[in-house]
């Protein structure tokens, strides 16, 4: 099975909030495609069972709260809550679970991996998140960590086991993953896709430079060039200190790849498509690709 998050950017202040009404339609949702298509021959999970869960609440599946960035219900904590008591009994002989999503949807799997396995049990959950990088305070600043988790209401719904989580001193993503990846007694696999100059998380991670002087203006001081490349670096070493778990990086400022032909797609003499088959068999030699 594969659960797809989708994305859609985040809900946290005025910029932001432009991208994400406050209401939404049937005809407002996105269209499945790439990683949850069954027509596209290089689709390494054409075959599988597919869930795709929608997203409108703009708080990147961590939301708990009916007051949130002006006024709105930010709930997509809650909505998961929903989706995983429905979803888990639909698939009562499933062997393997693939949790992933692009963007916000990336951010919500590494979230929300932690209680996702906790759903299905015994059965591995593995993680492959889509530009979704949970960076450390150096690169997303502890200030913008403690504001949308004061904003989204995130006091009551981080994983019990992340002991190392304060949501007031604003660390958070990096514990959370090192927690996710230190839980991994049943085989799981972590998966990182991210160009190296993402202009599109690097917009959402502006709002927390200068001690978040910027969260509520309309807009933010530019990312520093080569700070995100070494955000991305210290990921890849957290991921080495645990073992099934790498990040494929390519050059460039784009954002996010699972919605189309990942053989499009080639970083360090490797092809994305390989690796994502890597990531999903489990193969011996899925590692770390960088330009």
């Amino acid at each position: 099975l594969i659960l797809f998050m989708e994305g859609g950017g985040a809900c946290l202040n005025t910029t932001t909030c432009l991208g994400n009404p406050q209401s939404f339609g049937e005809s407002d949702l996105g269209t499945p495609g790439g990683a949850l298509s069954r027509d596209l021959e290089n689709n390494p999970f054409k075959d599988w069972n597919l869930v795709y869960v929608p997203y409108c609440s703009g708080d990147i599946f961590t939301g708990n709260t009916m007051n949130g960035e002006g006024g709105r219900p930010q709930m997509g904590y809650n909505n998961l809550t929903e989706f995983l008591a429905r979803i888990v009994p639909t698939f009562p002989d499933v062997n393997e679970v693939i949790l992933s999503g692009s963007s916000a949807g990336g951010f919500g799997a590494a979230f929300n991996w932690m209680r996702v396995q906790d759903a299905f049990g015994d059965i591995p959950v593995h993680a492959l998140d889509d530009s979704g990088p949970p960076m450390n305070g150096e690169f997303l600043t502890p200030c913008f960590q403690s504001y949308v988790a004061d904003l989204w209401g995130w006091a009551d719904t981080l994983h019990p086991a992340c002991l190392d989580c304060d949501v007031e001193a604003g660390f958070v993503a990096e514990p959370m993953l090192h927690t996710a990846l230190a839980r991994q007694n049943k085989g799981q696999r972590f998966g990182l896709m991210s160009y190296t100059e993402d202009n599109i998380i690097k917009l959402f991670f502006s709002f927390g430079l200068d001690e978040c002087a910027s969260t509520k203006a309309f807009f933010a001081p530019p990312y520093p060039e080569g700070l995100f490349p070494r955000g991305l670096e210290a990921l890849r070493d957290a991921a080495d200190r645990y073992g099934n778990s790498a990040v494929y990086i390519i050059e460039g400022a784009e954002h996010t790849f699972l919605g189309g032909d990942l053989s499009r797609y080639e970083s360090g003499g490797v092809n994305m498509l390989d690796w994502v088959t890597d990531f999903r068999d489990g193969a011996p030699g899925w590692d770390h690709v960088s330009p």
